[in-house]
């Protein structure tokens, strides 16, 4: 596995870059949730593999994590920048020209509530592609494991008890055994 940090440092400067006023790109005007939604996804999978290989493995553990995250960095940006907004910009034009050519709504009403079309689309999608890279990596465990607390399921069947009853001689001498029977 890629070191965790290393994923997190990726991560976070390509979270600065994002956020960052002059990284606004006014072509697609959605919400930027799914993006960061999707870089999570790409984190979730760049962090399950191993990208230093073996030969480099008996350099000293500084260099391979200067490795790590040059590779980490490189393949978040390949995510987020040719895939996803090649894909968000793709939905962006299907909203456009499905509601605006069929006659669903007018160009006034879609302008004014164009973030919400192209959110509509773009968030479910990401959401989907987290699922599919959590599904991948098997790391939902984890999550769920910190969420839920343990419980133990006790299940009762009604005829083994009754055998069991019939059977036990304090049952039998207290009168439970012939109390239950049906």
């Amino acid at each position: 596995m890629t070191s965790l940090a290393c994923v997190f440092i990726a991560g976070l400067t390509h979270l600065v870059d994002l956020l960052a006023p002059s990284s606004k790109n006014p072509t697609i005007p959605g919400p930027q949730l799914p993006t960061l939604i999707v870089a999570i996804a790409a984190m979730d999978l760049i962090w399950d593999n191993c990208f230093i290989p073996q030969r480099l493995n008996v350099l000293p553990t500084v260099v391979k994590r200067i490795y790590e995250l040059a590779v980490a960095f490189l393949l978040l940006e390949i995510a987020i920048h040719v895939l996803w907004k090649t894909m968000e910009q793709i939905c962006f034009l299907l909203v456009k020209i499905g509601l605006l050519a069929t006659g669903l709504v007018s160009e006034s009403i879609y302008e004014k509530y164009e973030v919400f079309w192209v959110g509509s689309v773009t968030v479910p999608l990401a959401l989907l592609i987290l699922a599919f890279a959590g599904q991948a990596t098997d790391h939902f465990h984890m999550l769920h494991e910190s969420l839920i607390e343990k419980r133990t399921r006790v299940e009762l069947r009604a005829d083994e008890a009754l055998k069991y009853l019939e059977k036990c001689p304090r049952a039998i001498k207290r009168g439970y055994a012939t109390a239950f029977r049906l």
